[in-house]
């Protein structure tokens, strides 16, 4: 049966078991390593078997079991509160050498003082009833235990104002001051010493500040953040609100008519009770979200800006759009003084600050290789990091000493990893709150949803982006190769026909040619000698004629077999070789070799010089064909990593535009009827691309031609 003793026993155990006992060990699981969290393990379990016991001596049957089981018991937690809370309070200096030996002294005295109440009459004497039930009376030797628990609470608290005063890191310190004011509320508990002490009757309401101590610190301890103490009162008051304004209906609904239904029958009451419970379900249902929008403001805002930042990340596939999106909201989110993005360059294998200046770029300057041991423990961990308690926080524990290192130069409170699959797809590093707060629980919590949509929506906005570009290439491709092919066909059509017509010329030209040698041997007079000599001379061109053609055909007898040749002495003898036939048209030509010791390819040197023996003469040409006080044209020879390029830039007359994408065509020429085949520059091309190049031509009307031959470097061997 329930008496009034029982109704004081019960929130006595259940405060026991629930906030001691119960916190100390979800505290001590969330980081065992760590001595604090067990010296307040010591502290919720000696409180705990004080307040799980003690309701065994409120509801003892007589006063001589009341006051044994609270000396074998009861005290033994009693006893050991004050060294638990004094040992708790020198794990907050980071050398605790110094306090060894007197948290091994306050835990001794306390074991001598249960032990003399085990062995006699000197602690207990007895135990009287009071309201609440048995409560044990001390003898004034007992005194100096009371004494001995005040000192051991006030040097605690003298530690915790000395740790506040030394802490450098400025959580700690805000952490030391939870505890501190924390505390101050547990010598309230001293109220349970009145009635032991003194002939005083005041109810031992002393578990109740103990039982706030105990949250207070546990939160303290696992949260960190000062200001998520906050949340606790906003969700607390939430919660006692709810509580008063739905219970205050049904309270009054029965006392207004406690007079009706106390006469009717059990059934009829229990049919009454279904629709008053509907309707108060139902009245709950209706005002609990109201009371939440009331107290829980910041958490709406937040839930809303969410859905919109995903609702609108659908609609978006430019990566440059998302990275916009996803940085404009969280800089208005949190009003932050500053925040940067890092996205993984595929390509190299690296993390590259984004820029945002009208498109999406990279800083070449800020580059993190994805094999930095921080990356990889953000890819494996994929938790947002708060540099300030990097030190406090076991779950950063397990981070390599370079990342611990890197985090510094990176100048961000907090670190956004964006990881999909394991991978890292970026990082957002976000400065401090302008207005200088932490992230609160709600935020911290937003936080992780937005960078996960964030996370997916680079992710998909990057692939889209590289099948975009890769449409684009293989469209380029293709376009690029129905040019190859189209200009292929031509040539092999226009080849089969110079080769046919070509080797049909040549012996006829042969035997006229030996002919006109012959006769000029031995001519009439000078006027035949004449007519022989230009009869020779046309002769010897059409024959050079044949030969391009049978160049250009491909069926030349006389190639040669690619050898190793250096350019340099390519380009040194062809220049020799027209120097002066230039020099003599009033033309400047000057040779350039940028840095070049080896120029060292494969091919046939003949041909290259032919190659740049065509160029140099038709630049000759267009820079003949204008009146300047300065004519000249220049030959270049450079490298980079993967070819060399070969330059003849001439300030000629230039060609138009219209005219020169058809310069490499065969047949095609500007010159006038007789002084050009049309074949120079196809050939050119033709040679060019057997050696596994492309020659390319700039031009501008009036100011002159810049052709350029890109030759690929390739391993060869020597001479």
């Amino acid at each position: 049966m329930v008496n009034d003793q029982t109704l004081f026993a019960i929130p006595v155990f259940i405060t026991g078991t629930i906030l001691a006992l119960g916190i100390g060990f979800v505290v001590y699981l969330k980081d065992p390593r760590s001595i604090r969290n067990f010296s307040f393990f010591l502290v919720c379990a000696s409180t705990g078997l004080w307040l799980i016991t003690v309701p065994a001596v409120y509801l003892a049957p007589n006063p001589i079991v009341a006051a044994e089981w609270y000396k074998k018991v009861t005290f033994l937690g009693v006893a050991f509160i004050a060294p638990s809370i004094f040992f708790f309070s020198t794990t907050l200096f980071k050398d605790r050498k110094p306090w060894i030996q007197w948290t091994r002294l306050v835990y001794f005295i306390a074991l001598v003082f249960y032990l003399l109440g085990l062995i006699g009459d000197w602690g207990v004497l007895r135990a009287e009833r009071f309201p609440w039930g048995y409560y044990p009376k001390y003898g004034h030797s007992n005194g100096i235990f009371f004494s001995y628990f005040v000192v051991c609470y006030t040097a605690a608290l003298i530690n915790i104002a000395r740790s506040i005063r030394l802490e450098e890191n400025e959580v700690r310190r805000i952490q030391d001051k939870i505890f501190f004011a924390a505390f101050s509320i547990t010598f309230f508990g001293v109220v349970d010493f009145i009635t032991k002490l003194t002939p005083l009757v005041v109810y031992p309401f002393g578990y109740l500040p103990i039982a706030v101590w105990i949250m207070i610190v546990a939160y303290a301890i696992i949260r960190y953040r000062a200001l998520d103490v906050q949340t606790v009162i906003h969700k607390t008051i939430m919660w006692m609100t709810l509580s008063a304004v739905a219970l205050f209906p049904l309270v009054l609904l029965v006392y207004a008519t406690q007079s009706w239904y106390q006469r009717l029958s059990p059934l009829i009451f229990s049919i009454v009770m279904l629709p008053v419970c509907a309707l108060f379900t139902l009245y709950l249902r209706w005002i609990q979200p109201r009371i939440d929008r009331l107290f829980n403001r910041r958490k709406v805002d937040l839930e809303a800006e969410l859905d919109r930042f995903t609702a609108e990340l659908v609609t978006l596939k430019n990566p440059k759009e998302v990275v916009d999106k996803v940085m404009d909201t969280a800089q208005r989110v949190f009003d932050l003084e500053s925040i940067t993005l890092f996205l993984v360059n595929d390509g190299r294998a690296q993390l590259a600050v984004v820029k945002r200046q009208g498109r999406l770029a990279v800083d070449e300057g800020t580059r993190y290789s994805v094999d930095h041991p921080l990356m990889v423990w953000l890819a494996n961990h994929d938790r947002i990091i708060d540099w300030r308690f990097l030190e406090i926080d076991p779950q950063y524990r397990s981070m390599p000493v370079e990342g611990r290192e890197l985090l510094p130069s990176l100048k961000a409170a907090y670190l956004v990893p964006l990881v999909l699959n394991q991978s890292l797809v970026g990082i957002i590093l976000l400065g401090d709150k302008k207005d200088g707060a932490f992230f609160k629980e709600i935020e911290a919590h937003f936080l992780n949803r937005f960078r996960a949509q964030g996370a997916i929506a680079l992710s998909n906005s990057l692939l889209y982006g590289k099948v975009e570009q890769e449409v684009q290439r293989r469209t380029e491709e293709l376009l690029e190769t129905k040019d190859q092919l189209t200009r292929a066909e031509k040539l092999a059509t226009l080849g089969t026909l110079a080769g046919g017509v070509a080797h049909e010329i040549n012996n006829p030209l042969t035997a006229i040619l030996t002919n006109i040698q012959m006769m000029a041997m031995d001519p009439h007079d000078e006027s035949e000698k004449e007519s022989l000599v230009l009869m020779e001379e046309a002769t010897k061109r059409c024959r050079t004629i044949v030969q391009k053609l049978m160049t250009y055909a491909r069926q030349s007898p006389g190639r040669k077999k690619e050898e190793a040749i250096d350019l340099i002495t390519v380009v040194q003898n062809t220049v020799e070789l027209l120097r002066y036939q230039i020099q003599q048209d009033n033309i400047e030509i000057n040779v350039e070799i940028n840095g070049i010791n080896d120029a060292m390819i494969r091919g046939n040197s003949g041909e290259l010089e032919q190659v740049l023996t065509n160029l140099i003469l038709n630049a000759r040409d267009a820079v003949k064909s204008v009146e300047r006080s300065s004519r000249g044209i220049e030959i270049s020879l450079s490298q980079d990593s993967s070819l060399f390029l070969l330059k003849v830039k001439d300030n000629g007359c230039g060609i138009p535009s219209h005219v020169l994408p058809r310069i490499f065509d065969p047949f095609f020429t500007t010159k006038d009827v007789g002084k050009g085949t049309g074949l120079g520059l196809s050939i050119c091309q033709s040679i060019v691309e057997q050696h596994g190049g492309r020659i390319i031509a700039q031009s501008k009307v009036g100011e002159g031609t810049e052709m350029k031959v890109e030759l690929p470097r390739r391993e060869v061997m020597p001479k």
